[in-house]
């Protein structure tokens, strides 16, 4: 399963999992035990997983990211506290797995859904996979940051024509208008 198939439903607990969509609708199947399907209207409000980012000092950082952090430091051998543990036990552990996360507009509740999202999905996700998609983005950011780079460089340099007297057409232009 990819993040890009899970929707978290406004107003709904838990997370589902898009079975089929039309035009004005998403069928969604439930990721509890329960398995129930239902009926998502497009005009209801809802976020593909995979669009989800968190804040952070730095750069947002991709959701994937944050739970693949939060799996190396639960397989590291960190428990994840309960989602309804202390404050103060959520914002320790949630530091240990994402240290630069910005305190002011990450809010208790987020780091609990965090926590209650991991656990329904830890079964059904490959980390692996996850990591190795984030390295080829960042290969990719890579090669097209060079491009531009490469295309500025090029595109930053002056063109200067020459002609058969060996004058360049701009000191050619310069000459015509002091003579004038």
């Amino acid at each position: 399963m990819e993040l890009k198939d899970i929707v978290h439903i406004s107003g709904k607990p838990g997370l589902y999992k898009i079975v089929a969509h039309g035009k004005a609708n998403l069928v969604v199947e439930s990721l509890d035990a329960s398995k129930t399907r239902t009926s998502v209207s497009v005009s209801q409000r809802f976020s593909v997983l995979d669009d989800i980012s968190m804040f952070t000092t730095d750069e947002d950082i991709k959701l994937r990211e944050v739970l693949v952090k939060l799996n190396d430091t639960v397989v590291g051998g960190v428990t994840p506290p309960s989602p309804k543990s202390s404050e103060d036990d959520l914002k320790k552990f949630f530091e240990l797995v994402l240290t630069n996360y910005d305190k002011e507009r990450v809010h208790t509740s987020d780091i609990k859904r965090l926590v209650q999202w991991y656990s329904l999905l830890v079964d059904d996700l490959d980390f692996e996979a996850m990591r190795k998609a984030k390295d080829d983005e960042d290969t990719d950011e890579t090669k097209i940051e060079h491009q531009e780079t490469k295309s500025a460089v090029i595109k930053s340099q002056p063109r200067v024509k020459v002609d058969t007297k060996g004058k360049s057409s701009a000191s050619k232009t310069a000459i015509n208008r002091k003579t004038v």
